[in-house]
């Protein structure tokens, strides 16, 4: 199995998927349905499901149901997905390569990251901002992209209870584009447009 691409499957399932508790399945949710083939294509699976459902909000969404042990086990035991809940506890696995950890991060990112602009006096900032329960995860983030040049801020959101990574200097954007990115479609046309 392709490494690459199973650090990006596993930054995906760290954020916006979930390993089965008793059995063999993984789930991952999104509302881009095209988004959710290409992802089964990133780790070659022939056992899946996906069906559309609606989300609290009334919009559509897609969940996609892999059944596979030997990938399950993988993300377990190397990348430390744990099963059941896990929003406040997941992080970067330690014992990764320095590829395998990028890898994660763009999967962490095309799941939970969003693109949008901070207004200020009538003028639009493009920034890049991830959401997560857990404060370690972002600081590991942090870290990383310190290494890398990419400015980036933690706050916390007590009315959400939860904590908000945001990249917004435009050198920094740049950066993150060409060493990260977003494996979501989507969300890397936007990215490409804004920097």
């Amino acid at each position: 199995m392709n490494t690459t691409n199973l650090a990006i499957f596993a930054g995906l399932i760290a954020s916006d998927g979930h390993l089965d508790k008793d059995y063999s399945g993984i789930r991952f949710i999104t509302s881009n349905k095209r988004f959710l083939e290409s992802i089964c294509k990133l780790v070659n699976v022939n056992k899946f499901k996906i069906w559309k459902t609606k989300s609290g909000f009334g919009k559509d969404r897609y969940i996609l149901y892999i059944y596979d042990q030997k990938l399950k086990d993988l993300l377990e035991n190397k990348y430390k997905i744990p099963r059941g809940k896990k929003s406040e506890i997941i992080d970067i696995p330690d014992g990764i390569t320095y590829n395998e950890k990028t890898c994660f991060i763009k999967g962490l990112f095309s799941g939970d990251g969003s693109i949008s602009y901070d207004t200020k006096k009538n003028k639009k900032y493009p920034q890049i901002i991830m959401w997560s329960k857990s404060k370690n995860l972002l600081q590991h983030i942090q870290e990383f992209f310190n290494k890398l040049d990419i400015k980036c801020g933690i706050s916390c959101t007590k009315a959400k209870n939860q904590y908000r990574l945001t990249i917004r200097k435009r050198n920094s954007l740049q950066i993150f584009k060409k060493f990260i990115g977003f494996v979501h479609p989507e969300k890397q046309k936007i990215l490409n447009s804004l920097t």
